[in-house]
């Protein structure tokens, strides 16, 4: 993930996420999932994932600025969103990000 880099921070996070799953994947996810209606992203080991790697691409990366990178790729994913449906109307199975994955140790690196 490193290596997708990105001169900003906004950059950096759009690339790694959009490295991971489509945009037909990412307006199915909020960041909190607050009203119901979507997955929660915040609550999976890869937003530390994502966040650990921004951090070793920028110097300083407070959390409160990656919150709002990774708001903004999942605002603007559906209007993104042009992959073609299938014929019963499915577009990408969310299957595989939706899972719970096991905390990742914060010490580790």
């Amino acid at each position: 993930m490193n290596s997708l880099g990105g001169s900003t921070l906004n950059e950096s996070v759009r690339r790694i996420l959009h490295r991971v799953a489509t945009d037909n994947v990412w307006c199915k996810f909020s960041l909190k999932g607050r009203s119901g209606k979507k997955k929660t992203l915040c609550t999976l080991s890869l937003y530390k994932v994502v966040y650990r790697a921004c951090c070793n691409i920028h110097a300083t990366v407070p959390e409160k600025d990656y919150e709002t990178a990774v708001r903004s790729v999942l605002r603007h994913a559906p209007y993104k969103n042009k992959a073609p449906q299938s014929k019963d109307g499915n577009t990408e199975q969310v299957h595989i990000l939706s899972q719970p994955y096991p905390d990742i140790d914060d010490d580790a690196s």
